[in-house]
């Protein structure tokens, strides 16, 4: 799932990638141009979701 939050005071926009299908995964990580396709973890909430 994606979220996107547009902030207004600073003219960005946030955002928020979320998986909640690998609940049994040790770590999941995200890349793409936006990290120069490095690969980057994500964090592990305590709802068993990586943001």
């Amino acid at each position: 799932m994606i979220q996107k939050r547009y902030i207004k005071t600073r003219k960005v926009m946030k955002v928020t990638f979320k998986v909640d299908f690998a609940r049994n995964a040790q770590q999941v990580e995200i890349l793409g141009d936006f990290s120069n396709w490095e690969p980057v973890p994500m964090k592990h909430t305590t709802k068993g979701i990586y943001q």
